[in-house]
């Protein structure tokens, strides 16, 4: 049982003490309910004078009981309601809690000269979770550690070797051999969104503008992420994204870009396959544009690789699927203007066979924090606007992680590719 539910079923009980029903066993263990997860019911018994040793005397004393049972109970309604809205963020009896409801009331008990407040833990987690759907990489599987500030992934540079040896002979010894060349050094990505303070009002009765607040603050710092992640430069603005690792395989469909062919994809699946590769947690990152090529594409037979059994197949989101037995996940994060050679107008291809290799560092949970007072520039400075004037309240997300793979050869990048 929910503590709306303990609430809703307590009303219940109020007016069925009215009737004369015994309803303190029920009652109890809907207190209980609320007790575990924090809500303290504070409640008199009714205190009533019987006569003869039995619990009811007259009717008078009868209609006494009810009485004080439905007051009883109507109290205990009351205080939790009080309380799970307190806890909730809940303000002037809205039914919407959410980012909305906790950030007006936040905002609405802090200190005029701080004008923000802190999200509480399980919004911010609920935005993360958004935030990781949201993200290309982190759809396929990768290894996420947290970092306190920087971390040395140690990766296997040579095997051990077994020996052909003759009868009574030594048995050569072999060790394994490991590097320390990847790094994790996690960067701090923020967003600023400002919302009308009207609409963020109306989100807490209104569902779907609850999903849309949330949405934008996912959708605002999971973009960003999802190109460094991809192609990010590094340098310490940014993490250096898959494209651009030192050792990953490179395969061009030709100098100066052109339209693939069936064999260029399976060319570049083979290139890591002979690097004896696991093929653990296999699969594709490309553009939207990219599976739609591949739908106009046939089969050696002349058949849409769509009714070539194991060749394309796209799942209910349109976003995913199988590409040549492997997982594919689509995003628009993956420019299509890019320049190879003297062609332009190219996008790229990734594919590795084990995604667990790519390692991504976090040290800091999203945060999320508001104020109603806080100035914010929608042009890096020309123009300042503030919150208050505006009406608006400015939420501002921030979170830290890096990228690296620790077997960078288990991955290969398909360049020059015109859709």
């Amino acid at each position: 049982m929910t503590v709306e539910q303990a609430i809703a079923r307590l009303r219940e009980l109020a007016a069925l003490a009215t009737k004369g029903q015994d309803v303190s066993a029920e009652r109890a263990a809907c207190e209980r309910v609320l007790a575990d997860n924090g809500i303290r019911i504070e409640r008199r018994p009714p205190a009533v004078q019987t006569q003869g040793g039995s619990r009811f005397g007259s009717a008078a004393d009868l209609a006494a009981v009810h009485a004080q049972e439905r007051e009883a109970l109507q109290k205990a309604l009351a205080g939790g309601q009080a309380q799970l809205a307190q806890r909730s963020g809940l303000q002037g009896g809205g039914s919407g809690g959410g980012l909305a409801g906790v950030m007006q009331k936040a905002l609405a008990e802090a200190t005029p000269s701080a004008g923000r407040a802190l999200g509480p833990v399980e919004v911010a987690q609920e935005i993360a979770d958004l935030v990781r759907a949201r993200i290309a990489v982190m759809n396929m599987g990768p290894t996420t550690v947290p970092v306190q500030k920087e971390l040395d992934l140690p990766a296997l540079s040579t095997g051990a070797t077994a020996y052909y040896i003759q009868e009574g002979a030594r048995i050569p010894v072999s060790e394994e051999t490991f590097s320390l060349t990847p790094v994790l050094r996690p960067i701090e990505l923020a967003a600023l969104v400002p919302v009308n303070d009207r609409l963020l009002r109306d989100a807490q009765t209104l569902p779907q503008l609850e999903e849309v607040l949330r949405g934008d603050l996912a959708q605002a710092i999971a973009g960003r992420a999802d190109l460094a992640f991809l192609q990010g430069l590094g340098g310490g603005n940014e993490p250096l994204g898959v494209r651009n690792q030192p050792n990953i395989i490179v395969k061009e469909v030709a100098p100066n870009g052109g339209a693939p062919t069936l064999l260029d994809f399976r060319n570049i699946v083979g290139a890591v396959r002979g690097q004896t590769a696991p093929f653990t947690r296999p699969g594709w990152i490309f553009h939207p544009d990219v599976l739609t090529f591949l739908e106009t594409m046939e089969d050696t037979l002349g058949r849409p690789l769509l009714e070539s059994e194991g060749l394309l197949s796209i799942n209910a989101t349109g976003g995913g699927g199988t590409f040549l037995g492997y997982p594919f996940r689509t995003t628009s994060r993956i420019p299509t203007d890019l320049a190879h050679g003297t062609g332009t107008g190219c996008t790229y291809v990734l594919f590795s066979s084990d995604w667990n290799e790519c390692w991504i560092g976090e040290n800091l949970a999203l945060t999320i924090e508001a104020s109603n007072e806080a100035s914010y520039s929608p042009d890096s400075g020309t123009t300042n606007y503030s919150a208050f004037q505006q009406r608006q309240t400015l939420f501002r997300a921030i979170t830290a992680h890096d990228i690296a793979l620790r077997r960078p050869q288990f991955f290969a990048c398909l360049e020059g590719v015109q859709v």
